[in-house]
């Protein structure tokens, strides 16, 4: 997964969901601590250069389809509103 942020100041964590279905994350759910490169759990890597996010978020089930959110934590504690795709 590829995401640009458009400002990597004061960031976080990144919270990450996917899901078979809109509204559920059954495929995949977890928040990335910002720039966390070990101690992540087996099949997750995180890399960033610049803006680019560069996430390998393991092995889940097949789905045709795949609903998604990305959101963003600031340092403050307040959430980004969320971004939200479809990909097949």
């Amino acid at each position: 997964m590829f995401i640009t942020l458009a400002d990597t100041n004061q960031v976080d964590l990144i919270e990450i969901k996917l899901g078979s279905n809109s509204g559920v994350n059954d495929l995949f759910n977890y928040s990335f601590a910002y720039d966390q490169t070990t101690g992540l759990p087996a099949g997750y890597v995180w890399s960033r250069t610049g803006n680019k996010l560069i996430l390998q978020l393991g092995s889940f089930a097949y789905s045709d389809v795949q609903f998604g959110s990305v959101r963003v934590k600031q340092s403050n504690g307040t959430f980004s509103d969320a971004f939200a795709f479809v990909t097949n």
